[in-house]
């Protein structure tokens, strides 16, 4: 998530909170505000997470895909549905959310770490590299990005060494 959208999303979630009730739950209180703003992809992506950590799958995809009639260009949103694809386990969706997400905010660490798992797990190990390369020099102190790098990369070399050359 950008600065900006941290932001926005803190002003909006303070706005809910001033709104919510004593004896309402969170949901409720983003409903609310929801009804005051119901084109605000930002309240629909905050009451999808919501969801996503009560467990409630269902409501949450529903949330996101609100989100996404509503804009389709803002890389939080598909952030989010990478997350809520790579909960209920499927790989080839969250991969594609995520592929977009990095579209729209390349700068993005969590959504490049978050392909780089998925990338190692089916073994597209140039597109890893390439992503540990971009992440290490955005976090060039990150022991662990070094580590996935260097790791990447035996298993390349031990690929490239194994595929027989056609001037055999």
């Amino acid at each position: 998530m950008s600065e900006s959208e941290s932001d926005n999303l803190a002003g909006h979630m303070s706005e809910v909170l001033q709104r919510t009730q004593d004896d309402e739950s969170p949901e409720v209180a983003c409903l609310r505000s929801m009804m005051l703003e119901p084109e605000n992809p930002t309240l629909w992506n905050a009451l999808a997470i919501v969801h996503m950590m009560n467990g409630d799958l269902e409501s949450a995809q529903e949330a996101i895909e609100k989100s996404l009639e509503i804009d389709t260009s803002i890389g939080w949103t598909w952030r989010i549905w990478g997350d809520y694809f790579r909960m209920s386990g499927d790989k080839i969706e969250a991969e594609r959310a995520y592929r977009m997400a990095h579209d729209l905010d390349p700068s993005n660490v969590k959504v490049m770490k978050e392909l780089v798992v998925l990338y190692q797990r089916r073994g597209a190990l140039e597109e890893e590299m390439l992503l540990l390369n971009k992440l290490v020099s955005i976090k060039p102190n990150d022991q662990r990005l070094w580590d996935q790098l260097g790791q990447c990369l035996r298993f390349l070399c031990a690929k490239w060494l194994r595929v027989p050359s056609h001037q055999e």
